[in-house]
């Protein structure tokens, strides 16, 4: 990614002052055609290069970031799923808190996508504790399982 980046600042300088040269000459001795010619394939081809290799090169990194997020959103979803199944399938937002890297807030948001995913059911206690039901662990009737036709 920095070779593009580096090849990008160069197609800007080398266009840039070939487009420097090319007025300052048109001053001097008006304008050919094998000026306008020169001054395309080296002023102007070499900046939009540079814009197209810049552009490149932010999307990249703009992918690579949102691979390295859902990588770590995959691994958070992961320690609170772990965590439920230590804890029977029953967790709060505090439980998973306390026990894993995440924050109040970061639990709770994801504890949401996944109710909202249909993954974890919410339920709320006599006191109004909101408690999230990880289905697959709390019935653990996989043995029952028949096929979908029969």
């Amino acid at each position: 990614m920095m070779i593009k980046m580096i090849a990008s600042v160069l197609c800007f300088v080398i266009g840039g002052l070939m487009l420097i040269g090319f007025f300052v000459n048109l001053e001097e001795k008006g304008l050919t055609k094998s000026d306008l010619i020169a001054v395309i394939f080296f002023g102007v081809l070499p900046i939009i290069v540079g814009i197209v290799l810049l552009r490149s090169n932010y999307q990249n990194q703009k992918r690579a970031r949102e691979a390295q997020e859902r990588a770590l959103k995959e691994e958070k979803e992961g320690e609170i799923i772990r965590l439920a199944q230590r804890k029977k399938g029953r967790l709060t937002v505090t439980e998973v808190a306390a026990a894993t890297s995440l924050t109040l807030e970061e639990a709770e948001k994801i504890l949401q996508e996944m109710v909202t995913r249909g993954y974890v059911g919410l339920k709320v206690t006599n006191s109004g504790i909101l408690v999230y039901e990880f289905y697959e662990i709390t019935r653990g009737d996989k043995d029952s399982a028949k096929g979908i036709l029969e």
